[in-house]
């Protein structure tokens, strides 16, 4: 895993963290929701392990939103270029 792998996993892991966060939600809570083990889900937070698409659907769905939120709102997109003269 090169460091821009490892900076982007504990990117996501800290978002997910701020979702439940921010709907109050313990990781116990999110765990019974999601069906994802309440020691993944930390690790994952954590930036220690790598989501799998399963893990992020259901991690997803147990926050009450899509999985194309979740991943739209992960990815770093660059500031799209003005175009002058047109």
């Amino acid at each position: 895993m090169s460091k821009t792998d490892v900076r982007t996993v504990k990117d996501f892991g800290k978002m997910i963290r701020e979702l439940r966060l921010e709907k109050l939600m313990s990781v116990e809570a999110l765990a019974i929701r999601s069906s994802v083990a309440a020691s993944r889900l930390l690790n994952i937070e954590r930036g220690k392990e790598d989501p799998d698409l399963t893990d992020i659907m259901n991690i997803a769905e147990g926050l009450g939103m899509g999985a194309s939120v979740i991943l739209v709102n992960s990815v770093d997109t660059p500031p799209r270029r003005s175009r002058r003269g047109t």
